[in-house]
């Protein structure tokens, strides 16, 4: 890493965010990104993030620009990012991603100023996130709490799946990546019911051949009127849903950071 002090962004640099995945982490990254817009207004912040995630950031009024990357298309497809990233006259790197993947982004990157943290790749930045967040004051502008912006266009395509338009919504997230981060049907069919009798309209949501399956499970164990979505929403969808509930409920799963 450098042992000069570490530059101040100034009007409209351009900085890459990295954080390529999962959504409960990008949920939480977006906090950094806020506050690094809210401390330097006219940095203009592209976010490097998997191609699934580029509509939620895209509604973010904080993110000026994002580079999704399709990662399913195969790992040699990081030289083609590599090769976009170059051309693209960034001044600044801020990476909140740690994994080797991101290292290598860094490394090869041709971005002067690179911050970042790798436990043992550390050279591929060149200051660390304590150093940035110090030097730029980044602790007086974060905050814990997700604020997600959602269009109205989307929401308005959420309520076209609906049956009910108006209520005191409950965001159910009945799946999450591994199995044993799942509540049991059973353990469902008893909430939903109990939410149903105290005013309250469950919303299931999830996706995947596993969730969808789990989904009709509870529908047909329960008794309550469960307006059940797993696998029908899109990820912009899921968080229309989520902004337009009153609770949320669930496992340990990324859509909870909603």
């Amino acid at each position: 890493m450098k042992d000069k002090e570490i530059p101040l962004p100034e009007e409209k640099d351009r900085l890459l965010f990295i954080r390529f995945s999962s959504l409960g982490d990008v949920l939480l990254a977006l906090a950094k990104a806020r506050a690094l817009k809210t401390r330097f207004p006219g940095l203009h912040l592209a976010w490097l993030a998997q191609a699934e995630y580029e509509g939620i950031l895209r509604m973010q009024p904080y993110v000026d620009e994002v580079v999704p990357w399709d990662i399913g298309k195969g790992r040699l497809t990081v030289l083609q990012l590599i090769g976009r990233i170059r051309q693209a006259d960034f001044r600044f790197l801020y990476s909140v991603h740690y994994n080797d993947r991101s290292a290598l982004v860094s490394a090869f990157s041709g971005i002067p100023v690179r911050v970042g943290f790798h436990k043992n790749l550390q050279f591929a930045y060149d200051y660390s996130l304590a150093e940035a967040n110090r030097a730029w004051e980044l602790g007086k502008f974060l905050t814990k709490e997700v604020q997600l912006h959602v269009s109205e266009e989307e929401k308005a395509k959420l309520f076209e799946k609906m049956p009910v338009k108006e209520g005191r919504f409950v965001f159910c997230a009945i799946g999450a990546s591994k199995t044993f981060k799942r509540w049991p049907v059973r353990s469902w069919t008893v909430f939903l019911e109990e939410a149903c009798r105290a005013g309250l309209i469950p919303v299931l949501v999830g996706s995947g051949l596993d969730e969808e399956k789990m989904g009709g499970e509870i529908v047909s164990s329960s008794h309550a009127p469960v307006i059940n979505l797993a696998g029908r929403l899109s990820l912009e969808e899921v968080c229309a849903l989520a902004a337009s509930s009153d609770l949320a409920i669930g496992g340990d799963t990324g859509p909870i950071h909603l």
